[in-house]
């Protein structure tokens, strides 16, 4: 109960309730809020693209590791091969649908994990 009373309290003070806020500066502080917000929103879309970018990184590392392995064609069995890289495969499909900088990048690495993955099953 109290915090919803201070809520209040803090709300209706912010938007100059019962002080006889003037609505020009409440305009005024609304137009500073929202440049605020979308200053912020340019600042979480630059860091979405910048952690999407390391986790492809990650990712072709990885792949690239894997095909220099030749012992992985002999612990892969038929049933697993279309398991590997399933994390992997599944992040490279969100950033594709919610990163459309890095959309290409990404299924780029996505069609090279499957073609990996397709010449794997083949060689079983």
């Amino acid at each position: 109960m109290f915090i919803l009373v201070a809520f209040s309290v803090g709300f209706l003070s912010f938007f100059g309730a019962g002080q006889g806020g003037d609505a020009t500066e409440l305009q005024a502080e609304l137009s500073r809020a929202k440049k605020e917000l979308v200053k912020a929103e340019k600042r979480v879309h630059i860091l979405e693209e910048k952690l999407a970018r390391t986790h492809i990184r990650t990712i072709k590392k990885s792949v690239a590791q894997s095909k220099e392995q030749a012992s992985l064609v002999a612990q892969v069995t038929h049933e697993s091969v279309y398991a590997l890289f399933h994390n992997e495969r599944t992040l490279l499909a969100e950033i594709i649908q919610k990163v459309p900088g890095c959309s290409e990048e990404a299924q780029t690495v996505l069609d090279e994990i499957l073609t990996f993955i397709t010449a794997l099953s083949d060689q079983l």
